[in-house]
C-alpha cells in the first residue's frame, strides 16, 4: 500500500464501532508511514481505542479504494451515532457530510438507479435528525469543502437549507422536515439524466427538460410517505 496520504481516508475514533468486525481496513500513520493496524475481518477493541487516545493518536485511516464500503457501513450506524451524546457534534456534522457526498456522488453518476435514490431518501433522515438536535447552522452546509464537487455540495447544501427553512417557519414534525429534504436534494437529478456531464456543458439551454424528466422519477422514491411506511393508514401522505 503506497503511503500517500492521498489514498487514505482519516476516520475519528470517537465514529469506529468497538467490538464488531467494521468491513474496512484499518491504518495507522506514523512520521508519514502507515501500516495496517486492524484488517477489515478482525474487530477493533474498546481497549485498543483506549490505547490509541492515550498515544495521543486521535484517528485512524481507511485506504480509499475501501471507501465505499467504509461509507456504507457509516450510512447503518449513523441513526445511532447521532443520538450518541459522547461523539462531538463535530465529528456527527463531518461524518454526515462525508457519508451524503459519497452517496450523492454515486446517485450523479447512475441517476435512474432507484436503490441509489433510495439510499438518499433514507439518509435525508440523517439530516433531518441533526438539523432538529440544534447545531450550528453554518457548520450544517458543505461550502469551502475543495474534496466534494461542486453539483454534489450544491445538492447537499440545497436539501439542508430546505430542512433549516422548514424548521424557522414553524415545520417541526421530521416526517414533513424528511420529505421537504429529499425534493430539495434531488432537486436536479433530472439534468443528469439527460447528460452525466450536465456540469461540464459551456451552453445549458436543454435544462428545460429537466424538471419534466425529474418528475418521471418515481414518486414512491422521492416522496415516498403515501406508502403508509411513515404516514397512519388512510393518509393522503406528501401534498
Amino acid at each position: 500500500m503506497s503511503d500517500s496520504k492521498a489514498e487514505y481516508l482519516p476516520v475519528y475514533l470517537e465514529v469506529i464501532s468497538a467490538d464488531e468486525v467494521n468491513e474496512f481496513d484499518l491504518y495507522m500513520e506514523n512520521a508519514g508511514t502507515f501500516r495496517l493496524f486492524r484488517h477489515q475481518s478482525v474487530p477493533i477493541t474498546q481497549e485498543d481505542i483506549k490505547s490509541l487516545m492515550g498515544r495521543n493518536h486521535v484517528k485512524l485511516f481507511v485506504p480509499t479504494s475501501q471507501k465505499d464500503q467504509f461509507y456504507d457501513h457509516m450510512v447503518r450506524k449513523l441513526p445511532k451515532m447521532l443520538q450518541d451524546g459522547s461523539i462531538p457534534p463535530g465529528a456527527k456534522l463531518d461524518l454526515l457530510k462525508e457519508t451524503s457526498s459519497n452517496i450523492l456522488e454515486r446517485v450523479l453518476a447512475e441517476p435512474s438507479s432507484k436503490p441509489r435514490l433510495q439510499r438518499t431518501v433514507t439518509q435525508c433522515k440523517n439530516h433531518v435528525n441533526l438539523a432538529l438536535q440544534k447545531n450550528s447552522e453554518e457548520k450544517f452546509l458543505t461550502d469551502g469543502r475543495p474534496e466534494v464537487s461542486p453539483p454534489v455540495a450544491h445538492a447537499i447544501n440545497v436539501g439542508n437549507l430546505a430542512i433549516l427553512l422548514g424548521l424557522r417557519c414553524g415545520i417541526d414534525e421530521p416526517i414533513q422536515l424528511h420529505c421537504l429534504g429529499v425534493g430539495a436534494i434531488l432537486h436536479e437529478i433530472g439534468k443528469r439524466i439527460i447528460d452525466k456531464n450536465y456540469y461540464l456543458r459551456p451552453e445549458k439551454n436543454f435544462h428545460l427538460w429537466h424538471p419534466y424528466l425529474h418528475y418521471r422519477i418515481p414518486y414512491s422514491v422521492i416522496c415516498p410517505f403515501g406508502s403508509g411506511a411513515y404516514f397512519p393508514a388512510g393518509s393522503s401522505g406528501c401534498r
